[in-house]
């Protein structure tokens, strides 16, 4: 399809007529003065904060009708693209998606993009990334998410940027209750329950969601359970306290490549994490104390080749049995911080900060023949101390300046400082300019150091600097808003998998060789014509020296959406181009893909607590792969009901 022909798609599609309801008109706009807290901690004006920080708020959620919180982000923030697999489910281990990159950081596994949970770094103890799986939507209120480097303030896997998840949070006196279930392609059954309370001082939110489909391709089955709690009391006006758990569990198949379909290729992971905060909000100071504790048991059976799977050595099925060998880990992370922010005088904010991290884990090879002993494969932890000072301060209405550094000291990498300054200049009421130079960095994870034959325990961090300019414009009393930023990359020390002398063993090892040298622009716009319409189109383009996976050279979506007499429509359309699934090798070329993806959403609000929906993706039935072997399915359909008590 040519890209003119591309182009008009995107225009007929985001001028089609969509509709939702009445209460969610505002969902695609987006407001230069919005508070947010993930870039500074403390709540400041987006106007002031230098970096770039997109939003997604609760209608955004709430009306994408999706279980999973990963897919709805990345059709909202510019720049961030989310690898994908099927129906439902990213799974973990070989043939896994939810591959998280910003501007080419962050790939799969995603040790370059850091995910928080109300500011709690979220990634297991011996692999260093996240488990996509274990965000849902339910329980969420809102996504910040800082493009580009924010390892001033969360130190270690923030070099790309970070997704800061926050959960939602019964604020006005009463109950109210919340209900979904829909039913769609491949047998796919998904449902949700959440209540949030509040009387006087006290406040609750619990929610339980699960998810299952037998997947679009044999032995893709996914099945998943999820339940949240958060607990809360304002001790005073001053002084608050919560506390918060979350479990997840879910078992995940992998059918393998197409040209090498696998059996018994499964997993079963638990994932847990609960947390303390004590927060105090005075008039010239306020701040927090933080607990964590994050925990995961994963066992995982590596499968074998079906009757018509050929390896890369041409071995079939004859030379393949079922293992009679699991692969076993436990993993956990524990850590505590602790911030305070100071006015000491007009248009300044000082914040200062300590963070200690404890993780780790141990990893063996369960042996289920009898008489025969398990293999251990690792038992570490690592510990991280680091404290940071940040400066921002405001000169009159027009002009902000922002300054900080950070020292971080890891037990096997030793310490490493992170500087960051920026400036932000209100030019007009609806004009806001900024530029900012940023430094991020990432220390190897233990599996890199220790797990498998290509570890090296003398891996040191990757590093980067990101230069990055960017203005935000309103217009029309701010029916229209747009924002464009134009960011380059350059880093060095990135860890690699590097052949080693012929004959020696193993044949590849970790080293750090990388490079980094990625320059692009990132546009988000958002039009509300007038109280039904509203559209929104977002445009990344990302050149880079050195291709990575999971990262298009261009990514557009644009949406729509019209709410008028209870009828609800919302309509998207995303087009991809230049997407490595595969990289060049010495025995094979690298692999790109380019696809367009329509998805509609329709629903009708019955009466006040009562709506039916019906969703519709990759409506134009395309063709494409995500991860190299691994083709998604063709149109998929949902259909359900909300309830709201």
């Amino acid at each position: 399809m040519h890209k003119r022909n591309l182009l008009s798609i995107a225009v007929l599609c985001a001028c089609t007529l969509t509709s939702y309801a009445q209460e969610k008109k505002d969902t695609l706009s987006r407001n230069i003065d919005e508070v947010v807290v993930t870039a500074t901690l403390s709540e400041v004006n987006l106007k002031n904060v230098p970096m770039t920080v997109s939003i997604v708020n609760s209608a955004t959620i709430e009306q994408s009708e999706e279980n999973n919180l990963l897919p709805i982000v990345a059709k909202q923030v510019p720049g961030l693209y989310i690898t994908q697999r099927g129906m439902a489910g990213f799974g973990v281990s070989t043939g896994a998606a939810g591959g998280i990159s910003i501007r080419g950081i962050g790939s799969s596994p995603t040790t370059g993009m850091l995910v928080l949970v109300d500011g709690n770094p979220q990634y297991m103890g011996l692999m260093g990334h996240p488990l996509p799986d274990a965000y849902e939507s339910n329980s969420t209120e809102r996504v910040e998410v800082v493009r580009g480097p924010a390892s001033i303030l969360y130190g270690s896997n923030a070099m790309g940027g970070v997704m800061n998840i926050i959960t939602k949070r019964q604020k006005e006196d009463g109950s109210v209750t919340r209900a979904r279930m829909a039913y769609g392609s491949y047998n796919t059954f998904q449902t949700q329950f959440s209540n949030g309370y509040k009387k006087g001082k006290f406040n609750s939110f619990a929610s339980f969601s699960s998810e299952q489909t037998d997947g679009h391709r044999t032995n893709s089955e996914f099945k998943q359970y999820a339940g949240y709690l958060r607990l809360g009391y304002d001790i005073s006006d001053i002084w608050k306290i919560s506390g918060e758990s979350n479990v997840t569990g879910f078992w995940a198949s992998n059918p393998g490549t197409v040209s090498a379909p696998m059996i018994d290729n499964d997993a079963r992971i638990l994932r847990g994490v609960a947390s303390i905060a004590i927060q105090n909000n005075y008039e010239k100071t306020s701040g927090a104390i933080k607990a964590f504790y994050n925990f995961g048991q994963h066992n995982i059976n590596d499968g074998y080749l079906d009757s018509t799977g050929v390896d890369m050595t041409g071995k079939k099925k004859a030379d393949y049995m079922p293992l009679n060998t699991r692969f076993r880990s436990k993993d956990y992370m524990a850590g505590i911080s602790a911030y305070q922010s100071y006015r000491f005088f007009n248009g300044n904010t000082t914040t200062a900060g300590v963070d200690y991290k404890n993780y780790g884990g141990r990893a063996w090879t369960r042996n289920l023949e009898p008489g025969k002993a398990d293999i251990k494969t690792v038992d570490k932890t690592i510990n991280e101390i680091a404290g940071y000072i940040n400066i921002q301060q405001s000169f009159s209405e027009i002009l902000t300046l922002n300054a900080g550094v950070r020292y971080d000291y890891n037990d096997y990498t030793g310490g490493e400082w992170v500087p960051q300054g920026g400036i932000s200049v209100a030019a007009s009421p609806t004009t806001i300019l900024k530029a900012v130079i940023g430094k991020g960095f990432r220390n190897p994870t233990i599996r890199e150091m220790y797990m498998f034959p290509p570890q090296n325990p003398d891996l040191k961090p990757e590093k980067l600097i990101n230069y990055e300019i960017s203005v935000s414009q309103s217009f029309l009393e701010k029916a229209l808003t747009f924002d464009v930023s134009l960011f380059y990359i350059d880093g060095n020390n990135l860890i690699q998998l590097v052949p080693t002398p012929t004959g020696t063993i193993p044949p590849f090892r970790y080293q750090n060789s990388g490079e980094i040298k990625n320059c692009g622009v990132e546009f988000a716009g958002n039009y509300r014509v007038n109280r039904y319409l509203s559209l929104m189109l977002n445009y990344s383009f990302l050149h880079m020296e050195n291709p990575v996976l999971a990262a298009p050279q261009h990514n557009l979506i644009g949406s729509g959406q019209y709410s008028r007499a209870g009828w609800t429509v919302y309509t998207s359309l995303q087009y991809v181009n230049g997407l490595y699934t595969a990289l060049a090798s010495q025995t094979f070329p690298a692999q790109t893909e380019n696809y367009v993806m329509w998805d509609v959403t329709a629903g009708y609000r019955f009466n006040k607590w009562l709506e039916g929906f019906v969703k519709g993706e990759n409506l134009l039935n395309q063709t494409y792969e995500i991860n190299a072997g691994y083709p998604m399915p063709g149109a998929t359909v949902m259909a359900g009901i909300n309830i709201k008590i």
